[in-house]
């Protein structure tokens, strides 16, 4: 969009905020020192709150590293909060949390939808909670097509990669993810909502309640 990889990651959030803006095209490359947005010990790569679609030139190719500022945030991905909101073929890694309060995420809808997008690479083995990768929580939320694999969500206190309290995922892959927790699973923690065609395998996690390899349907609908 600004016609180098490197004036585009600089002006990312800058180009969420043009009035007129409703395409966001990000480059082929790796992006480790992108500008962030705080809200509330969240550090974003972008909060996309208007009606814009972010396209990335494909999660192989297109991988947006999370930072924490130095005042200590968790840092995060992209978060989705605009019915019409869409993100696109991208990578998110570097999800990390500092303490065991709210979760960190790697893509976050409240609204919008997300597609062809990987989650990988985030957390690590030291933090007692590394937060939710893949968040859904209303019934305008969906993610398409969405691998979610080789994460670590924490150890005494982990989370699971994908927790929908609301919304549809369809045809995503949850694999490869460990947690340390004793109540939820390293896969898919399903409250609400529903998830279709989707494939959870090879999650581990110390928990007596897994059932299907990493799915607690607590809720909603699975087919």
């Amino acid at each position: 969009m600004y016609g180098t990889c490197k004036r585009a990651m600089t002006h990312f959030t800058v180009a969420l905020a043009k009035e007129d803006v409703t395409e966001v095209r990000i480059a082929a490359g790796d992006y480790d020192a992108m500008q962030t947005t705080a809200s509330s010990q969240h550090e974003w790569l972008a909060i996309v709150d208007k009606p814009v679609a972010i396209y990335g030139a494909g999660a192989e190719s297109t991988v947006l590293h999370c930072r924490a500022d130095v005042s200590g945030n968790w840092s995060c991905g992209i978060h989705l909060n605009h019915a019409e909101a869409e993100l696109h073929g991208v990578t998110v890694t570097g999800v990390v949390r500092t303490d065991t309060a709210d979760n960190a995420y790697g893509i976050k809808i409240t609204k919008g939808k997300a597609f062809d997008c990987v989650l990988t690479g985030n957390g690590n083995t030291t933090m007692q909670r590394n937060g939710v990768l893949l968040g859904l929580s209303s019934a305008d939320a969906f993610a398409y097509d969405c691998r979610i694999v080789d994460n670590n969500l924490g150890k005494d206190q982990g989370r699971s990669a994908v927790f929908v309290s609301n919304g549809r995922i369809e045809r995503c892959a949850l694999t490869g993810n460990v947690n340390g927790f004793s109540k939820v699973p390293a896969g898919l923690y399903l409250k609400n909502g529903t998830a279709i065609g989707c494939t959870v395998a090879n999650n581990e996690s110390d928990n007596a309640i897994n059932i299907a390899d990493g799915v607690r349907p607590a809720g909603g609908v699975i087919l």
